[in-house]
């Protein structure tokens, strides 16, 4: 057979990638061969050079197992470094070989990572005896030459960031790292963690439906009770379903009961707490009469029923003057936690912090006669000033014919008046509930040092019983304006003074003209109602002197004929005239001076004009102290006054249109006083611009009532009036103090909660960094508010046009459209989407800024009226930005990223909702 020749026209190369692989023409096969650019080896191309065999051949396993046997020829693999590697001769680069520490290769490679068209290299061999991976990279040179083991561009491949962020991914990867990105042992991981999680919710799942199920019979039962009781006229019914609830009996037993009580069957008996003190006040009010009418008609419980089942604490009265076992009774009575609970400690971590008392002293009316007392087997109503001169006891007749021998003879007198002493916790009227421990009849004879003997002993009782001293000291004394109280309190609580190892001499001490005398223990001091002392006083030169004791000054002003002052007579109309000055209605005025009430007196609970205030201002980036004088108030409405009371600030907490108008003090620190700050006499203005004109705007300051805090200045007299200006008389503040003061205001603006960047974005602002915050004598500014958080530090904003960089993706975008693209970072994470422009970098997180991307930027919107305003703490807010047209979709700008509130969330200061949410763009 003659040999066959090589055909006239040569066929054309392969084209594999951008390499074309021509056909050599075999003499010994008579065929073309095509030569595998992987691992070398000729494979048969038949007659017409077709590359169908090649590229059943090329990458399989065969073409994978011959290129992992000319990598070993030529590489040694325990020396990895390519100046280590033995010289070779020009021959296929097999890829750079690394050492694959994470672990096992057929464990730990993420081999599905390399199934993205975007990967530019890819692993050409492995080696699992010494774990060793070869790279080759997606511009691999193919052939090598000299003495390298593989080729220059494979080497960068294991050299660069994104394969070394692989292998430390595949060793520890992060939780929220993508499944995409993880190996097969880690997918193995989150595989079983996500099956135990399974088998865990399905347990839940199959109990839930259990107990669905349970309670859907019990449901099913208690409609069948609902239909039978809205059907049948059952007696005592409240009763049936209370027994049977004790016994814990099911709804089916409760059918059968109801069932049977509707044929009187059954008919249980019993009484309620409720229905025992009913039965009780209804026979202390109405007697035994009373009590057996309520018992035919409702059903209420007996006496001795009560008597037996309630509780009833019961106070006794002292026979003569109290004694410890008196007050030890009383206290043992109503003071037992069973009855009266324990105060809840001041402090969370504290225990011992616990609230103090008050311990009132006051009279009331008795009839003058005798009772017996059954318990202790006596007579009552004996003044305590006289019953120590006979035998109180009624045991036999001869004690009692001595007892109205005594009163004929006048040595022992009936009580007129009964000293009651009751103690209360300090708090608010919701839960104020006084307590009587003592009550003595008295013919109003005693004297102050009588009176502050048992008092002592009543403060001594009180710190040694075991149900009172869980409660909390008792802190002071309190009662009217009698004169034998007055001087019990003042022996009894002027023992010493305060000093500087007592815990309230830093808060009273700087308190001038303040009482700074206490008991012996230093705990309790004495108080009373000013409107006492208003009435005590006497100024009036028209009543003899004799007698200016018996007529106060609050009844002189009330007396219809006026009273006369030297040769002036000032007349009720005078006093109503200028009561109405001071912003208080006509009508309240006239009820002031109404004569046929002596005891109303204005408690002065009224902040007005010239109060000093203190506030933080905004000055930079900082937060520091101001002091305010105000100088009128702005109600919401528009409207001004001069005056507030109490309540109406306190209410005015809660919004940020009720201000205070007022001029912010100039303080300096004196050189020659250290601690104290003084005022200069001056105001400051809100900015620094020496050359403006004075005007009202520069100078006036609207503050929200909300951030008001009182501070305490004392009067100073300035003897070196020409060092510190004109002004003789002026005001200093502590420098404790005010630090006080600038951490209440700091504390009040919540700044541990999410609501803290509203709170402060409703702070006043000032621009005058030269005379605020203040300046000590070294020019070191203070009462700055330390530590501040770094998302309450302003970061730069940016203007209209400027180029910056993505912080996720590095890609330079001009800032007004940096919200659309953060906006599409953020809608591709929430549904799942890859996002090629992030390549390696970190994905988005769980919820990011809507400005910038990133985590820990704080957003806030306040809506007034129909426009909204955005707040942020991101320096690439775009303070340009318009909610309402940023808001809707357009072909121009599709993206609706814009932050929305959290209807969740509750209320700031300023009423806005404090917390807010993006919206992800649609």
């Amino acid at each position: 057979m003659a040999a066959r020749r090589v055909p006239a026209t040569p066929p054309k190369g392969v084209v594999v990638g951008d390499l074309t692989i021509y056909p050599k023409w075999s003499t010994e096969k008579l065929a073309y061969q095509l030569q595998c650019d992987l691992c070398g080896l000729l494979v048969d191309a038949g007659q017409s050079g077709h590359g169908g065999r090649l590229f059943g051949h090329r990458g399989k396993t065969g073409c994978q197992q011959r290129q992992a046997e000319q990598a070993l020829s030529v590489v040694s693999v325990p020396h990895l470094h390519p100046g280590e590697l033995p010289p070779r001769p020009t021959g296929l680069c097999p890829g750079a070989p690394v050492q694959w520490l994470p672990g096992s290769i057929w464990d730990t490679f993420p081999f599905q990572y390399h199934g993205r068209d975007s990967m530019r290299w890819q692993p050409s061999g492995f080696d699992a005896t010494q774990n060793t991976v070869f790279i080759r990279s997606g511009s691999c040179q193919r052939v090598l030459s000299g003495a390298q083991s593989a080729c220059t561009a494979c080497w960068q491949v294991i050299n660069s960031a994104p394969f070394h962020s692989m292998m430390e991914r595949a060793a520890n990867a992060l939780p929220s790292t993508p499944y995409k990105y993880l190996s097969h042992s880690q997918v193995a991981d989150v595989a079983r963690q996500r099956s135990d999680e399974k088998k865990v919710l399905r347990s839940k799942y199959e109990n839930m439906i259990q107990s669905q199920r349970r309670w859907k019979n019990r449901a099913t039962e208690y409609e069948r009770i609902v239909i039978y009781i809205s059907t049948n006229d059952i007696p005592r019914i409240r009763w049936i379903f209370s027994a049977t609830l004790k016994r814990g009996s099911n709804p089916e037993r409760l059918m059968s009961q109801l069932i049977r009580g509707a044929h009187d069957a059954y008919s249980p008996h019993g009484f309620s707490q409720q229905q025992l003190v009913a039965s009780y006040l209804g026979h202390a009010i109405g007697g035994p009469k009373l009590m057996f009418a309520l018992g035919q008609v409702y059903g209420v419980v007996s006496k001795d029923t009560v008597n037996r089942r309630l509780r009833i604490p019961r106070l006794l009265a002292c026979i003569t003057i109290p004694t410890a076992g008196d007050i030890a009774l009383n206290i043992e009575a109503f003071l037992r936690p069973d009855i009266f609970p324990v105060p809840v400690s001041l402090s969370s971590r504290d225990p011992s912090a616990l609230p103090g008392h008050v311990l009132m002293f006051d009279g009331i009316a008795l009839e003058p006669r005798a009772r017996y007392c059954t318990l202790r087997d006596k007579v009552l109503g004996l003044s305590r000033e006289t019953s120590g001169n006979v035998d109180p006891s009624a045991s036999t007749m001869d004690a009692i014919d001595a007892i109205r021998a005594a009163l004929q003879d006048g040595r022992v007198r009936f009580g007129s008046e009964a000293t009651v002493v009751a103690v209360a916790t300090y708090t608010d009227t919701l839960n104020y509930s006084p307590v009587p421990l003592v009550v003595s009849p008295s013919d109003k004879t005693e004297k102050g040092p009588a009176l502050q003997e048992w008092i002592a002993r009543i403060v001594e009782c009180w710190k040694q019983h075991k149900y009172t001293h869980v409660r909390g000291p008792i802190w002071s004394l309190a009662s009217d304006g009698d004169a034998a109280y007055r001087f019990a309190k003042h022996w009894f609580c002027t023992v010493r003074m305060l000093s500087s190892r007592d815990a309230l001499w830093t808060s009273l001490s700087p308190l001038r003209g303040l009482n700074l005398q206490t008991s012996a223990d230093g705990l309790t001091t004495s108080t009373c109602d000013p409107k006492h002392i208003i009435k005590r006083t006497s100024s009036s030169t028209a009543i003899p002197e004799s007698d200016c004791s018996k007529i106060g000054f609050a009844t002189l002003l009330r007396n219809p004929h006026g009273i006369m002052i030297f040769d002036g007579l000032v007349l009720p109309r005078d006093i109503l005239f200028h009561l109405t000055t001071l912003d208080m209605d006509q009508q309240a005025a006239v009820r002031l001076l109404d004569p046929a009430d002596k005891q109303k007196v204005d408690d002065g609970s009224i902040v007005q004009t010239g109060t000093l205030m203190g506030f933080l201002i905004r000055t930079g980036t900082s937060y520091a102290l101001a002091i305010l004088q105000i100088s009128a108030f702005q109600k919401p409405g528009g409207e001004r006054q001069w005056s507030m009371t109490m309540d109406e600030l306190e209410k005015s907490a809660g919004d940020f249109q009720t201000k205070a108008l007022g001029q912010i003090l100039d303080l300096q620190a004196p050189a020659e006083s250290a601690g104290v700050w003084m005022w200069t006499g001056k105001y400051l203005a809100l900015d620094d611009d020496a050359t403006a004109r004075l005007t009202q705007n520069r100078f006036i300051l609207h503050v929200p009532t909300t951030f008001l805090h009182p501070v305490v200045a004392q009067l100073y007299e300035n003897t070196d009036a020409a060092v510190q200006g004109a002004i003789r008389r002026t005001w200093v503040f502590s420098t404790s103090h005010l630090t006080e003061t600038m951490c209440e205001a700091w504390d009040a603006l919540e700044p541990s909660s999410a609501e803290i960047l509203m709170n402060i974005t409703g702070l006043p602002q000032a621009a005058n960094a030269r005379q605020l915050p203040y300046r000590g004598r070294d020019d070191a500014p203070c009462f700055v508010v330390p530590r501040v958080p770094e998302h309450l530090v302003p970061e730069r904003k940016y203007e209209t046009g400027e180029h910056l960089l993505c912080r996720l993706c590095d890609t330079e975008v001009v800032l007004e459209k940096m919200r659309a693209h953060v906006g599409r970072h953020i809608l591709l994470k929430a549904r799942g989407l890859p996002d090629p422009s992030l390549g390696t970098r970190a994905p988005v997180g769980d919820d990011p800024c809507g400005f910038c991307g990133r985590l820990g930027c704080f957003t806030v919107l306040s809506i007034k009226g129909k426009s909204a305003t955005i707040h942020s703490s991101c320096g690439y807010h775009y303070r340009r930005m318009k909610y309402a047209v940023a808001s809707v979709s357009t072909k121009s700008s599709p993206c609706t990223n814009v932050p929305i509130h959290c209807t969740l969330c509750p209320r700031s200061k300023s009423g806005q909702k404090g917390l807010t949410n993006v919206r992800t763009p649609l």
